[in-house]
Order: structure tokens, then sequence, then C-alpha cells
């Protein structure tokens, strides 16, 4: 009875020992996975942030090429514009000289209709 007892004891020592042993397993596994989340979450936020400061260089640079360029062809466009604006004043005048020339008759003869117009009032109000 004694031998039987010993093996009863030896063999719930041993289960114990399995189930000890896949506990370690399962922390270890837990512990580990955590490790690595932790190390991906941080690897994702590093590259998160290189990928930004990248960016925003990126757009610095761009800002600061546009402003030189701007800078450069400032004069080249104001020298345009004079140049365009000189070589239209003579049409824009001929035009104007145009218009004034057809509208004259029709602007002559709504004076004389506002000036009839006012001496009959003239006239009645005397």
């Amino acid at each position: 009875m004694a031998k039987i007892g010993k093996k009863i004891e030896k063999e719930k020592l041993k289960k114990e020992k399995r189930k000890q042993a896949k506990l370690e397993k399962k922390k270890e596994k837990i512990e580990l996975k955590k490790k690595k989340d932790t190390q991906t979450a941080i690897a994702k936020e590093r590259r998160r942030n290189i990928l930004e400061g990248a960016r925003s260089a990126k757009k610095a640079f761009r800002k600061g090429q546009m402003r030189k360029y701007k800078i450069r062809n400032a004069d080249a466009i104001r020298q345009q514009m004079r140049e365009y604006n000189i070589r239209n004043a003579d049409a824009i005048r001929q035009q104007m000289c145009e218009y004034k020339i057809r509208n004259a008759d029709v602007i002559r003869q709504q004076m004389r209709e506002y000036n009839i117009r006012n001496a009959d009032v003239k006239r009645q109000q005397m």
C-alpha cells in the first residue's frame, strides 16, 4: 500500500510540475507577445515621425524654392507687364476714340431731349 501511495504521490507531483511548466510557458509567451507589441508600436511611431519630418522638410524646401522663384521672376513679370501696357496703350486709345465717336451722336441726342424737357419744366414753373 505504501508503494501505491508513493506512486500516486509521484504522479501528482509530475502532473503539478507539468501544470507549472505549462503555466510558465504561457506566461513567457504572453510576455514575449507584449514585448513584441510594444517594440512594433515604438517602431511604427518612429517610422511615422521620420516620415512626418521628411514631409515637413520637403514642404519647407518647396516653399523656399517658390519664394526664390517668385523673387527672381518678379522683375521679369513687371517688365513684361510694362511692355504689354506700352504695346496696348495705342490700341486702347484707338478703341476709346472709336467708342466716343460712335456714341457722340447718341449723347448729343440725349442732351437735346434732356434740355427740351427741362425747358418745358422751367416754362411751366414760371
